[in-house]
């Protein structure tokens, strides 16, 4: 039996150790070890071994082996054979085994030329590796040098076009020079047209150095150029501030192109030029200078006599339609469009607007139409209640049948009453009414006669050719009345109140916010002008802590 216990393989401390802290892990099998170094050494003495690497249990199929197939058999130890030590060799010995070594070191040398065949297998097999990996190099290299060779010549190309542009701009620049070095820069009106130097007209180029005299581009009008008619080679100069002559001579003047050939010793052909060129011009100027005003630029000077009037500041706009008489037409379909019931002759019809004081704006000017059309359907047509915040209010003649119009685009129509079938007199309320909504209705009245007035081209009818010209005209003529100064009804200043510095006029009081006596900043009060949910908004925006700081005003503005 054995020394020791028996493992417990449930031991606590731990899984793989027994109780006394041995190893129950399969130890591994040594060869010349146990039973078969008795027969090997001839050493019958047995020996316990004290590790307890062998103190487990045996596995099944060793003792079928001591058994001879039989069952496991319980084993009380494992006999472990210590092997002899070897005997101390003597000189001689140790001599013979260095002189063995020796010469089988010397019989291996014959040998090693099979060795030599390998290295030099594997040195061939390295050397086309080293080749194909140069022969690719060598194809990489050539494509890199052809890509070179291409963007080479690309850069070459585009050093060419360098060089073109440079010497293109240097030719400019010189030509500039010239222009600038010599007095008189002389073209001809047929530039302004496709193919010439100018392929617009140069007005606009001329009007950045009007004080200078010696920098302005004047035009060639000799003969054959469409100027001039006398004196061969002759050069006529035509600045800037010729051309504006010559434009309000026409249009405002009333002048006729054989009028002004006489007047200008110029052909008719160069003085249409002029004239169109400077209408494309201001119209283009006004768009831009004229722009629709804001609801806030609208009541930040308001006239009081409307507000007394109506005890409302929502009247925004004030909307007329005017007619000008044009020539007859021999076509019929024409004729038919352009005769006004209205006028018993052809006419051009026009939309007018302008706010409570006769300023008016760009669009409030829409292109004509034929003097046929309805007023209903030139308010359609040029959508011009588009222009009116929703909200405010648009007056306009008891002709003007655009009530349920206004109703779509949400805005409020002021009307005076229009007489009814068969009615000979008005109730005196319908009369009192009238003349209510008429009087601030007198600013576009009158910014209508003025523009008449003002632009005599509209004396005369129309010339059916000169319809597009006309339209130009008409609204350049209306936007001028701008610069003028404002109709401001019951205005009653003291003595001295104007002061030195005059008045402002219509444009610098709604964009520039200039005041005047009569007009009124109606904006913190918004009970005048702000429907019942807007007036509800800003009581609600009032009383706000965060907002307590602010002005009426500046609610308003929010």
């Amino acid at each position: 039996m054995s020394n020791y216990p028996p493992t417990n393989t449930t031991s606590p401390l731990g899984r793989g150790l027994s109780e006394h802290g041995r190893s129950e892990i399969e130890p591994p099998h040594v060869p010349g070890t146990g039973t078969e170094c008795y027969a090997r050494h001839g050493i019958e003495r047995k020996c316990t071994t004290q590790s307890s690497l062998l103190s487990r249990p045996l596995p099944p199929w060793f003792g079928k082996m001591q058994s001879g197939g039989g069952g496991a058999q319980m084993r009380e130890s494992i006999p472990f054979v210590t092997p002899p030590r070897p005997k101390k060799r003597s000189m001689a010995d140790r001599k013979h085994s260095a002189g063995a070594a020796n010469g089988s070191s010397q019989r291996r040398k014959g040998p090693i030329v099979p060795e030599e065949e390998r290295e030099k297998e594997d040195l061939k097999e390295t050397l086309r590796v080293v080749e194909a990996q140069l022969m690719s190099a060598t194809e990489a290299n050539e494509g890199y040098k052809a890509t070179i060779k291409r963007q080479d010549e690309e850069l070459q190309v585009m050093m060419e076009k360098v060089d073109m542009l440079t010497d293109a701009q240097n030719e400019m620049q010189q030509t500039m020079h010239t222009l600038k070095s010599t007095s008189r820069a002389f073209f001809t009106y047929e530039d302004l047209y496709p193919g010439g130097r100018l392929a617009k007209h140069d007005t606009y180029g001329a009007s950045a150095e009007m004080d200078n005299a010696d920098g302005d581009v004047v035009f060639d009008a000799s003969p054959g150029h469409g100027g001039a008619r006398t004196g061969a080679g002759r050069k006529q100069n035509v600045d800037w501030k010729m051309e504006w002559l010559m434009f309000n001579c026409y249009a405002r003047c009333g002048f006729r192109l054989k009028e002004m050939e006489a007047l200008f010793d110029a052909l008719d052909t160069l003085l249409s030029d002029i004239i169109y060129a400077w209408a494309n011009l201001l119209d283009e100027f006004f768009k831009v200078f004229f722009p629709t005003p804001t609801r806030s630029q609208m009541l930040s000077a308001y006239p009081d006599s409307v507000v007394r009037k109506f005890g409302k500041a929502n009247i925004f706009m004030l909307m007329d339609a005017t007619e000008i008489t044009a020539e007859v037409a021999s076509m019929k379909l024409m004729n038919s469009a352009l005769y006004s019931t209205y006028k018993h002759n052809s006419t051009v019809k026009w939309l007018t607007g302008t706010d409570a004081i006769g300023t008016s704006w760009y669009d409030a000017i829409p292109p004509g139409r034929p003097g046929g059309a309805g007023d209903g359907v030139m308010t359609v047509v040029t959508e011009i209640l588009d222009q009116i915040p929703p909200g405010m209010a648009v007056e306009v003649d008891k002709g003007f049948l655009i009530d349920n119009l206004c109703a779509l685009a949400g805005v409020i129509c002021i009307r005076p009453e229009k007489k009814l079938g068969g009615q000979v007199q008005q109730a005196a309320h319908s009369t009192a009414l009238t003349q209510k909504n008429g009087k601030p209705r007198i600013p576009i009245e009158q910014s209508n006669a003025q523009m008449k007035q003002s632009t005599l081209f509209f004396d005369s009818p129309i010339a059916i050719l000169q319809l597009g010209l006309s339209d130009l005209l008409f609204r350049i003529g209306y936007v001028m009345q701008n610069f003028k100064l404002g109709f401001i009804q019951e205005r009653f200043p003291k003595e001295g109140e104007d002061g030195k510095n005059g008045r402002p006029c219509r444009a610098e009081i709604r964009w520039h916010g200039a005041m005047d006596i009569g007009l009124t900043d109606v904006r913190p009060i918004v009970e005048l002008w702000g429907t019942q949910e807007e007036v509800k908004r800003w009581h609600e925006l009032r009383n706000f802590e965060t907002n307590r700081d602010l002005s009426d005003l500046n609610i308003s503005n929010i």
